[in-house]
């Protein structure tokens, strides 16, 4: 009879711990997701800006990151990165863009920006090949009245 008792006791306490163990790893889950929408959906970080040579106009070369979420490992990082250059008026919000989805950041070296007049600049993308030379991949011409 002792025995049946102990047994049910430890059977009830192990149902206990099991429904605590459960209720804690859905509140650290859910304070986890809550962290996670804390987190911005991308970064963007200024590489360089430029103004015309009057002062007329402006453009910032900007990198944009977007937020990956590992829920098996619960790890927020940025990755996939794009290129915007963003251009207005000089001393203004610079609120249109040019995006470029497919471009290698990380092979690159610098750009070169040189206005051509107060409303066209070229952007002369320079990168390192394998042998670490530094050669013009290509350019941009942007029109920024456009």
């Amino acid at each position: 009879m002792e025995y049946k008792k102990l047994n049910r006791l430890l059977k009830l306490s192990m149902l206990i711990t099991g429904v605590l163990v459960v209720l804690s790893g859905c509140s650290s889950t859910a304070k986890w997701e809550e962290e996670v929408t804390d987190y911005a959906p991308y970064i963007v970080t200024s590489i360089t800006v430029s103004h015309s040579p009057n002062n007329i106009h402006t453009i910032d070369l900007q990198e944009t990151s977007s937020k990956v979420v590992d829920v098996k490992d619960r790890n927020v990082r940025y990755a996939y990165s794009s290129l915007r250059i963003y251009y207005g008026k000089y001393a203004s919000p610079l609120k249109n863009f040019k995006e470029f989805d497919d471009f290698d950041l990380d092979s690159l070296d610098r750009f070169d920006i040189t206005w051509l007049d107060d409303s066209i600049a070229e952007i002369g993308v320079y990168r390192f090949t394998e042998n670490r030379e530094r050669v013009l991949q290509e350019t941009i011409q942007l029109d920024v009245t456009k």
